[in-house]
């Protein structure tokens, strides 16, 4: 079941706080940190040449800022050097789960070749 929230009444007190806590300011901040941790062992997933990408850095990285927001975080490793990370918050209540999925890997942004 998908809900809409039409107008900021409709809110719970967790949903105002959770987006209170949301501002331009932290997630730029957040990708200023995230990017050049990703950049240095990135690889190119386009070209099967290039070598496989590292991402245990900024799978480190996003684990412990998830942690810093009291999220219980494991890391999974399908695939060695590429570690999954997996964040849980339980807050003991019933109702729906939200499962928020990303890419950790990054495209070089400059010329991998060089």
């Amino acid at each position: 079941m998908l809900e809409t929230l039409s107008t900021p009444t409709e809110l719970t007190d967790l949903q105002q706080k959770v987006l209170a806590g949301i501002t331009q300011e932290k997630c730029v901040q957040l990708i200023k940190d995230l990017v050049p941790t990703g950049q240095p062992g990135c690889g190119n997933s386009i070209d099967p040449e290039a070598p496989m990408a590292h991402e245990e850095d900024i799978s480190r990285q996003v684990g412990q800022h998830l942690q810093s927001l009291g999220l219980d975080v494991e890391w999974v490793a399908a695939i060695e050097g590429r570690p999954n990370v997996v964040g849980r918050w339980n807050d003991g209540l019933p109702g729906p789960s939200l499962i928020f999925n990303d890419h950790l890997d990054t495209y070089p942004s400059c010329d991998p070749k060089a």
